[in-house]
């Protein structure tokens, strides 16, 4: 049976942080619990269903500061303004 790579979503910077800031700790921390999960949701034994986690959280986190646009670098800039585009941040909403 081929294993499945787990990919999380937004707020899992404390696996990071318990694991003592280890990308390698939180991924598997995160494994270990997502296999008990999947099989006891499968009505199984816990077993090895994500043979990893794609661990990406730490990049995400600016430890509480919050930057200007104006602070940020070309490339974080253009993923911020595609972003908001996207999100119709900035478009005259239609009256009700």
């Amino acid at each position: 049976m081929a294993g499945i790579v787990g990919v999380h979503g937004i707020g899992k910077y404390n696996y990071y942080l318990q694991s003592g800031r280890s990308v390698e700790g939180a991924a598997e921390a995160m494994r270990v619990k997502w296999n008990r999960y999947l099989g006891a949701g499968l009505g199984g034994e816990p077993g090895v269903c994500f043979a990893e986690v794609a661990y990406y959280a730490h990049h995400l986190n600016d430890h509480g500061k919050v930057r200007r646009v104006e602070e940020m670098r070309a490339a974080e800039e253009r993923v911020f303004v595609e972003w908001a585009r996207q999100l119709g941040v900035g478009r005259a909403s239609p009256a009700p």
